[in-house]
């Protein structure tokens, strides 16, 4: 009699039972490891997928604000009404029509909306009639294109024309 079969237990069957119980411990082991290591990446692709949507945002964001800067540039050039010069900014109409090119481009590449693109080639374009409509409704395109809810702008403030205390001195 040897040594197992004094405890009852062949040897064969248990070396069997204890190469499986390791073998299944391992492939348990793996498989948890790897739910593990696809949970990692998946946190990381959402992590990652996220903030490429925050840099796309800042980038639209910031076209968007340049292209009003711009359009304010414009708009401080035309006379309103035959009554109202506005408060004018120093620049050339060449460099207007070059910052208004890059805008366009840059709001091309970033914003979603087709209207909004247009919008802006309309204010540059359609003469100085509806200019300010045109810049109301640009200005809430805009607000929908960074997820923000529309206002309901007055054409007479949309674009500030000119800011004087001339009224306020008489009181």
């Amino acid at each position: 009699m040897n040594f197992w079969e004094s405890f009852g237990i062949s040897f064969i069957p248990a070396l069997v039972v204890a190469i499986l119980s390791g073998i299944i411990t391992y492939i348990c082991a793996k498989n948890q490891n790897k739910t593990e290591i696809e949970k990692v990446e998946a946190e990381h692709r959402k992590q990652l997928d996220a903030y490429r949507q925050q840099a796309m945002y800042d980038i639209k964001k910031d076209a968007i604000f340049k292209s009003l800067t711009v359009i304010d540039l414009y708009l401080s050039w035309l006379n309103y009404d035959n009554l109202i010069t506005p408060c004018w900014q120093k620049t050339t109409l060449s460099d207007i029509t070059i910052q208004a090119r890059q805008c366009f481009n840059n709001l091309c590449i970033t914003c979603h909306s087709e209207k909004l693109i247009n919008l802006f080639g309309e204010i540059f374009s359609n003469g100085y009639s509806n200019i300010l409509h045109y810049y109301s409704e640009y200005r809430n395109e805009a607000r929908k294109e960074l997820a923000m809810n529309e206002i309901q702008f007055n054409e007479k403030v949309v674009f500030l024309r000119k800011i004087s205390t001339e009224d306020s001195e008489s009181q």
